[in-house]
């Protein structure tokens, strides 16, 4: 723009054209050493150019929002940490209580003892999942009417029975006197 305005004055060219030439290249060129472009009313004549240290700040606001960030990931550790303990401790009394309470449970009556029930338990989970094995090696269907979704049903819940059959008589030695 300058250079326009220089060429201009050179040729004899008006003045309406010369001047803001020269005017606005004087303030692009300000405003490229500067690094921003002023704001201001322009009919009035007002210029304010931009604080040049604004990029000092904004690296200070990142850094502090990354301080905070890092503070903040280690009060979530701090917190996951706290929320791990109190889990294991309430998982340790509910064992206490679900054991308390199986001790105090009568024995069932199938007139078989301890060692028989959890042999009996045993070997019905062993016959429940060959049996689906053997279902699910030929891919047949038996004319049972029992299919392979109601075995594995069943397979579970012998599990079950046996866990806690096996649980109940882990209660029963750690709390002796309340199977009387």
């Amino acid at each position: 723009m300058i250079a326009v305005g220089v060429v201009g004055a050179a040729r004899k060219w008006s003045d309406t054209a010369m001047i803001p030439s020269i005017i606005l290249g004087v303030v692009v060129t300000v405003a490229a050493v500067v690094g921003a472009l002023p704001g201001g009313n322009w009919k009035e004549g007002q210029l304010q150019w931009p604080e040049i240290d604004l990029l000092a700040r904004v690296d200070e606001l990142e850094s502090a929002a990354a301080a905070i960030a890092e503070q903040q990931k280690q009060r979530d550790k701090e917190s996951d940490a706290q929320i791990a303990e109190l889990r294991a401790r309430c998982q340790g009394l509910d064992d206490l209580i679900t054991d308390y309470i199986l001790a105090h449970e009568p024995p069932p009556d199938d007139g078989m003892v301890d060692e028989d029930r959890l042999q009996f338990f045993e070997d019905e989970v062993a016959s429940a999942e060959q049996e689906v094995q053997v279902r699910l090696f030929t891919g047949e269907d038996y004319d049972d009417g029992i299919g392979l979704d109601e075995l594995r049903e069943n397979l579970e819940e012998l599990r079950g029975q046996y866990r806690r059959e096996e649980r109940r008589q882990r209660a029963w030695k750690r709390f002796p006197t309340a199977r009387g």
